[in-house]
């Protein structure tokens, strides 16, 4: 047998609980019928379903990891080329950054960098003219507080 778990009997049905993959059983028979009638349900997700649900869902699984292996086979290439455009608009230049660094100076604690960008331009703003408040004189003062203040008085 494929495996030593307790073979249940329960008035005319015989269960066997195995794992994933072939059960193998040997018996001898009195006869040349099996003395079994034996089903085979499947499930999904604790639902039952049929076979041709299982294997077109298998198909399709199959079919999507080869989509995705297609689209992301490349992708550290074109992720090392994206870095390299970011950095050229970065250092302004399409050579190769040059160390600092002479190979004969083996006891460098630390290196200054030198980044190159475009200029930034700050945007040009019109300030408004401020007019400038005389100070009021007492008689404007009073006329104001009947509404009879204009400036031309």
């Amino acid at each position: 047998m494929t495996t030593t778990d307790e073979i249940l009997y329960s008035q005319d049905a015989v269960t066997i609980n195995a794992g994933t993959g072939r059960l193998y059983y040997e018996g001898e028979l009195d006869g040349g019928e099996l003395p079994w009638d034996i089903s085979v349900r499947y499930s999904l997700d604790g639902e039952e379903c049929t076979a041709q649900a299982l294997s077109d869902g298998a198909a399709e699984l199959i079919s999507g990891i080869a989509a995705l292996r297609e689209e992301t086979e490349d992708m550290d290439t074109r992720v090392s080329e994206k870095i390299d455009e970011l950095l050229e608009s970065v250092t302004g230049s399409a050579g190769e950054i040059q160390s600092f660094v002479s190979t004969r100076n083996t006891h460098v604690e630390s290196v200054q960098f030198v980044i190159q960008i475009q200029g930034v331009q700050a945007e040009e703003t019109e300030q408004a003219e401020i007019e400038q408040e005389t100070e009021m004189t007492f008689r404007q003062k009073f006329l104001s507080l009947f509404g009879l203040y204009t400036k031309d008085d």
